[in-house]
């Protein structure tokens, strides 16, 4: 019998990148669509072919699924989560966790006493570049450094051009929070929790109408001080692209432009690996949902899910860090 999947929320992002993953997934069914955006819901209607609903109640009152995916935007989170939890509906979310780490913990604990499946979608744990990424990293021997940098080009952060990502009170923070979480959580799996951080962060680079960060710089320090890590996050930089640089003892790794390479000491080229497309971080991704969620797998149980709370940890860190010009640190 096929899994009956819920979608809720029909963005650009679930359409783009959920939608069809589910609908390419033997086993795997699309019974429902909930989105409040008339717009939006004609248009998941006549993509999916399944009956869609303005609210959540009512589309339970059709149909309880087996699962829900689920991208809203983030201050909309909390009602959702708790109608699935107590229906014991396994939920793949978008990240970020939670606004903050408080919410964050409150969400873990509403899923761990209703005992039912939760998963945050962080699509680069699953991506062939880190995971190759993360192999030559254990050849580097001891490392001593991190330079970790994501950028997008927005020409606009007004609410006109970003709508409800430029509110702070939405979306909880914007190069930290929503652009930042994904390259937080690639250094939390590398590396775990941070001794200490330090940020700055800019809010008013551009002209127009947005109470988000729009840029963060953040200096972290691993393994009590053995490790050193540097994050840029902006959204309005000159151009788009993500960068991770990782030196050891015996060389560097450099991640960039979908590619990865292995240099050593006098910068030889050891090893490089390209990869053209990253389609299958989310498949990937939700073929791994399918696993724990089949085998029953409690949330205690679950690295990601733990890493995500530390991750909250992180930024909440950095906006205290900023707010009050103080290193935040954790031992």
């Amino acid at each position: 019998m096929a899994r009956q999947v819920m979608i809720i929320g029909a963005g650009k992002q679930m359409m783009k990148d959920h939608v069809p993953v589910v609908l390419n997934t033997p086993d795997c069914e699309i019974v429902s669509v909930v989105e409040p955006d008339p717009k939006s819901l004609q248009h998941a209607a006549e993509t999916i072919g399944c009956p869609v609903f303005a609210s959540l109640e009512d589309a339970l009152s059709y149909i309880k699924p087996d699962i829900a995916i689920v991208s809203v935007p983030h201050n909309q989170y909390w009602p959702i989560l708790e109608i699935l939890a107590t229906n014991h509906i396994a939920t793949l979310k978008e990240k970020p966790l939670s606004m903050n780490e408080e919410e964050g913990s409150q969400i873990v604990d509403l899923f761990a006493r209703n005992n039912t499946y939760l998963q945050i979608c962080v699509q680069r744990r699953f991506s062939d570049l880190y995971k190759i990424s993360k192999e030559l990293v254990e050849r580097l021997g001891e490392v001593y450094s991190i330079y970790a940098e994501y950028n997008l080009d927005l020409l606009s952060l007004d609410k006109k051009a970003l709508r409800w990502r430029s509110d702070k009170s939405i979306a909880g923070g914007g190069a930290t929070l929503d652009l930042g979480y994904h390259t937080i959580d690639l250094l939390t799996y590398l590396l775990g929790m941070p001794d200490k951080v330090y940020a700055q962060l800019n809010y008013n680079s551009l002209p127009g109408d947005y109470t988000i960060d729009d840029s963060m710089k953040a200096m972290c320090t691993y393994r009590r001080g053995k490790i050193n890590a540097n994050l840029v996050v902006t959204l309005i930089y000159r151009s788009r692209g993500e960068v991770v640089k990782v030196f050891g003892r015996e060389g560097y790794v450099s991640v960039e432009n979908r590619g990865v390479s292995l240099h050593d000491r006098h910068h030889n080229l050891i090893e490089t690996h390209s990869f053209s497309s990253k389609e299958h971080e989310v498949k990937n991704q939700f073929n791994y949902f399918l696993k724990k969620v089949d085998k029953r797998v409690s949330l205690g149980e679950q690295d990601i899910l733990q890493d995500q709370l530390k991750n909250m940890r992180i930024i909440d860190a950095i906006y205290k860090s900023d707010s009050n010009n103080e290193i935040v640190r954790f031992i």
